[in-house]
């Protein structure tokens, strides 16, 4: 019997992870949908991360980034080779890039490893915050074998900024993945243009025009409504919020 691992999208699904689904829990913690994501290293790569997340929002979030992130991906690295290793990721945005960069972290160091695909039964704006015990025992009955050239690519791609690279793997992965399209599609439109502040912020503005209301969190919940392919946590869209704030004062 194959000694399964499972990566978590987050800390709420292993409060809730089924009890009669054995093997070891790793979190992913990291939210790469955001801030500075190049760097020649890994070394380089977790430092930058750190001083970004704890400019951004440590004091706001109490987590040490060495021993509660890091550390996880560090363990990913040093995968039993037998082992079944099992993504359990969402659809959103926010979800895939972390998704795209654990892929990469387990495949390069572990080549021979088999990697499979756990996903809610549909997008939803809750994933698997909505599913019960026995719903996602089912979405792990459902799991897919992964091949990670394709997601290592998306990954690399991502994380250059190469848009059209992106855009041409995520459309020739259309087929058996579809919300990867839609993701990269929403990523490359939340960055600013000459024409544009971002999706995201258009939205943001679209909403407190039509409500007619400033309270952050009408807004946000009606942003999750409309644009529940981003997954943003409030956090980042209460950043977004108060930029368009200041510059509309």
């Amino acid at each position: 019997m194959p000694f399964h691992i499972h990566i978590l999208n987050g800390d709420a699904l292993q409060e809730r992870f089924p009890k009669s689904l054995k093997g070891k829990q790793l979190v992913c913690r990291e939210c790469l949908v955001e801030g500075p994501v190049n760097a020649i290293d890994l070394k380089t790569f977790y430092t930058t991360r750190k001083k970004y997340l704890n400019a951004q929002y440590g004091h706001l979030v109490k987590r040490d980034y060495t021993k509660d992130i890091q550390a996880i991906f560090n363990l990913m690295t040093r995968l039993p080779k037998n082992a079944e290793i099992n993504f359990w990721f969402e659809d959103d945005l926010f979800c895939q890039v972390n998704l795209w960069f654990c892929i990469t972290l387990v495949a390069e160091h572990n080549p021979e490893s088999k990697l499979f695909l756990v996903r809610p039964p549909m997008f939803t704006p809750f994933g698997f915050g909505d599913l019960n015990t026995e719903e996602l025992e089912q979405c792990f009955q459902n799991r897919v074998r992964i091949e990670p050239e394709s997601f290592i690519n998306l990954w690399y791609s991502y994380q250059k900024k190469d848009f059209s690279k992106l855009r041409e793997i995520a459309h020739g992965l259309k087929d058996n993945y579809s919300f990867i399209l839609e993701a990269a599609e929403a990523y490359i439109a939340s960055l600013p243009s000459e024409t544009s502040i971002g999706r995201p912020k258009e939205r943001l503005l679209e909403i407190m025009t039509r409500l007619k209301t400033k309270n952050f969190r009408k807004i946000y919940q009606e942003f999750c409504k409309s644009e529940a392919i981003y997954g943003f946590s409030d956090l980042y869209i209460k950043n977004l919020y108060e930029e368009l704030l200041r510059n509309k004062s």
